[in-house]
C-alpha cells in the first residue's frame, strides 16, 4: 500500500512538473518570478558575454550564477559576426547549467536562422564558412548532397551544418520562435492576427520540423534558381513572424502610430496578454517602448560594434549604436510587472 502510494505520488509529481513542457511545439508557458531578454546578437560573443555579466547571471569563467532566472534570447545569433559556432556551442552549455540550479536558458529562432537552414548566406562573413568548414566530407557528401559541387568549397561545410537535418540546424530545431512567459510574448519580428489564426504552436512545430528535416516544403522556383536548397524553403507565411518589423519601426519611420497601437492591443487582447517583446530592427543603442509600454524594442545594435576596442564596425549595414560607450543593455522583468532596462556598470 505504501509502495502505491509512493508511486501515485511520484506519477503526480513527474506529470505536474513536466506537463507543460509535454508538448514540444508550445508556445504558452506559466509565468516566471524573473526574466531577462535579449536582442539580436549576430556573433558577437563579447555581446553575449556583457550582457550575462549585467544580469548577473553569469559569474567571470561565464558559469551560470542566475540560479532560478529566466535567459531569453529572441533570435538573430547567426551571421555578420565571427563567433556564431561559439555562441550556439556556449548556449547548449548554459542551458545545462541553468536547468541543473533550477533557472532556464531560451534561445529563440529568428529570420537569420531560417536563412541559413535555407543555405541564404548573404549575411555571412568569411570566418563563417571558416568555422564551420571541418563538417565537409568530400567523399561523403558529394554523393550524399546533390548539387553540392555548385557551391564553392569554402561554402560547402557550412551547408552540411545548417542544411535541414544538418547537425546544427537540429539544435535550432530544438527552438521556439514564439514564446509566452505568462503575459509576455516574445518573438523576433512580431506576431500577426493572421500568425494567430494559423495557430502559434502550429508555426513553432512547422518551423521545427523543417529545420529538423522532418518536414519538407517544395517551392519550384527555388529549385530551379538555386539547385543546392532542392527547393525546400519555409513558406513566408510561416515566417512572418520573424520578418515582421511593424511594431519595432520607430516612431519616425511610421506615421500611423494610434493604427498601429489599436492593431496591438486587438493582438493582445486576443491572447489575454499584457505586452510584446521584440527585436530584428536596431533602436540606436536603446531600448525603446511604445503603445503604453505594450511593445518592447530589444535590438540595440551592439551587435554591429567591436565591444572589446570599443569601436563601431559594419556601422552602415547595422545602423548600429552612436554612443561613445557602447553600454549593453537588457530587459529584466520581475513577476510579470512593467519591465526595466538594466545598463551594465
Amino acid at each position: 500500500m505504501v509502495k502505491l502510494a509512493f508511486f501515485s505520488f511520484l506519477f503526480s509529481f513527474i506529470n505536474h512538473t513536466f506537463s507543460q513542457d509535454s508538448n514540444p511545439f508550445q508556445t504558452r508557458y506559466s509565468k516566471r518570478n524573473t526574466v531577462y531578454a535579449l536582442g539580436d546578437i549576430h556573433g558577437n560573443f563579447e555581446l553575449v558575454k556583457r550582457a550575462l555579466l549585467t544580469g548577473k547571471l553569469v559569474d567571470k569563467k561565464l558559469n551560470w550564477t542566475g540560479g532560478k532566472a529566466t535567459f531569453v534570447q529572441v533570435g538573430d545569433i547567426l551571421d555578420r559576426g565571427d563567433d556564431e559556432k561559439k555562441i550556439i556551442d556556449f548556449f547548449e552549455k548554459l542551458t545545462t547549467q541553468a536547468q541543473k540550479a533550477g533557472g532556464e536558458v531560451i534561445i529563440l529562432n529568428g529570420n537569420h536562422e531560417v536563412m541559413n537552414v535555407s543555405l541564404d548566406f548573404r549575411s555571412t562573413g568569411p570566418r563563417g564558412f571558416k568555422n564551420f568548414r571541418h563538417f565537409y566530407r568530400t567523399r561523403i557528401h558529394d554523393s550524399e548532397i546533390e548539387h553540392i559541387d555548385s557551391v564553392p568549397r569554402s561554402q560547402r561545410g557550412r551547408i552540411v551544418a545548417f542544411r535541414p537535418g544538418g547537425p546544427y540546424a537540429k539544435i535550432l530545431a530544438k527552438r521556439n520562435s514564439i514564446l509566452i512567459l505568462g503575459e509576455t510574448l516574445y518573438v523576433h519580428g512580431g506576431v500577426s492576427l493572421e500568425d494567430i489564426d494559423y495557430g502559434l504552436n502550429n508555426i513553432n512545430r512547422d518551423i521545427s520540423e523543417w529545420m529538423s528535416g522532418k518536414k519538407i516544403f517544395e517551392i519550384p522556383e527555388i529549385k530551379k534558381r538555386y539547385p543546392i536548397t532542392q527547393g525546400n524553403i519555409l513558406p513566408v507565411e510561416i515566417q512572418s513572424s520573424l520578418l515582421n518589423r511593424e511594431y519595432s519601426l520607430i516612431e519616425s519611420d511610421l506615421p500611423q502610430e494610434d493604427l498601429r497601437c489599436q492593431k496591438l492591443q486587438r493582438i493582445l487582447d486576443r491572447l489575454n496578454l499584457k505586452r510584446m517583446v521584440v527585436a530584428h530592427t536596431v533602436q540606436y543603442d536603446v531600448i525603446t517602448s511604445t503603445c503604453d509600454k505594450k511593445i518592447w524594442r530589444i535590438d540595440t545594435g551592439l551587435w554591429g560594434v567591436d565591444l572589446v576596442k570599443e569601436s563601431p564596425i559594419q556601422l552602415k549595414q547595422s545602423r548600429a549604436a552612436k554612443n561613445e560607450k557602447y553600454k549593453v543593455k537588457i530587459l529584466k522583468i520581475i513577476d510579470d510587472q512593467e519591465p526595466q532596462i538594466i545598463v551594465e556598470d
